[in-house]
């Protein structure tokens, strides 16, 4: 079976990319000021430590490496479209679309009781932070 994508590579590349970004805004913030370390000073050399990791993760080849899962990316681009729809729709209706897409095509469960979970789940939430917690937020669309 051929694999397009091999995970250890691919994240060594991400983390590679993340070290780099950081060591540019420790830069950026400032190393050193009054003979004293600056805010920038950790965040550089952190990313300075973990380029050398990022090579040898890069390098490793593990025989029984698996290909890409796509389902954590599936989470956060769920999470994403949820925390993005969420101002504008109120808690309840993209809390239980959030919950159905999530049971059902990330587990796979059966559609019964994926809507009664959503149901369950979202009801809690919103007694949870309306009348335990008392934050004030809108349960429906202003539309509504």
């Amino acid at each position: 079976m051929k694999q397009v994508l091999r995970p250890t590579p691919f994240m060594a590349i991400v983390l590679a990319i993340v070290a780099m970004v950081f060591a540019s805004g420790g830069y950026g913030l400032g190393l050193w000021q009054d003979e004293m370390p600056s805010a920038g000073l950790l965040p550089f050399v952190t990313a300075l430590l973990l380029l050398p990791l990022t090579l040898r993760i890069f390098c490793e080849r593990p025989a029984d490496e698996t290909a890409f899962n796509r389902r954590p990316l599936g989470a956060v681009l769920l999470l994403a479209c949820y925390a993005a729809t969420l101002p504008v729709l109120g808690f309840v209706i993209p809390t239980m679309i959030m919950i159905t897409i999530w049971i059902k095509a990330l587990d796979g469960q059966p559609l019964l009781s994926t809507a009664t979970v959503a149901v369950i789940l979202t009801l809690a939430g919103a007694f949870l932070f309306v009348k335990l917690l008392q934050v004030p937020m809108p349960l429906l669309p202003r539309i509504l």
